[in-house]
């Protein structure tokens, strides 16, 4: 019995100085953290992702690059080009996508197209009222182009089309893609060709 009064006792003692310690900060003075130095706090600056041409380098839809092949070949005039879209993806339909034009080079219109609706796209309403016909970075936007599946990644046999448009300088490279929307099919678009039966 008095056993457990004397850890009773000690375990009252202990809860106390706890308690004491919590309430009062353990006897020491705060001092504040030093903004400079060996021990200052820690400051992560804020990610940036360069925009050059306009196109975001590092952007996550990098896997644009195996949905859409691309080739750009010159057009009835001097700087008109025709840019040929490949569907190569193993996702399934490309409903919608965006061309960007290599860096250093300016989309100035689109003539016309294969299927869908292309157009000019790119950031506008810079300045507010003053600028609202601007738009920097242009791009070319295609929605409802529906470019069906190939029937292996491995071959170039998915839906294509042309877009015909004027840039502002001659012999550009393909640029870069980005899709938009795309819609799944319900199956497996095989990588290889099987092996025939014998």
């Amino acid at each position: 019995m008095k056993l457990w009064g004397a850890l009773a006792v000690v375990v009252l003692a202990v809860a106390g100085v706890i308690v004491g310690l919590v309430a009062f900060g353990g006897g020491s003075s705060s001092t504040a953290l030093p903004k400079k130095g060996p021990y200052s706090p820690l400051t992560v600056p804020t990610p940036t992702t360069p925009l050059v041409g306009g196109v975001f380098l590092g952007d996550p839809e990098e896997h644009s690059a195996s949905d859409l092949q691309m080739i750009v070949s010159p057009g009835r005039g001097p700087r008109h080009f025709t840019l040929s879209i490949v569907n190569t993806s193993g996702i399934g339909y490309v409903n919608s996508f965006q061309w960007y034009p290599p860096p250093g080079v300016t989309v100035l219109s689109v003539t016309g197209s294969s299927q869908g609706r292309c157009s000019m796209s790119g950031t506008s309403g810079l300045g507010g009222n003053l600028f609202k016909t601007v738009v920097l970075d242009p791009n070319i936007s295609c929605t409802g182009v529906n470019l069906k599946p190939p029937t292996c990644t491995c071959r170039g046999d998915g839906g294509s089309m042309t877009v015909s448009f004027v840039a502002d300088k001659s012999g550009i490279l393909p640029g870069a893609a980005r899709v938009v929307s795309m819609t799944p099919v319900l199956k497996i678009v095989p990588s290889y060709v099987p092996p025939a039966d014998k």
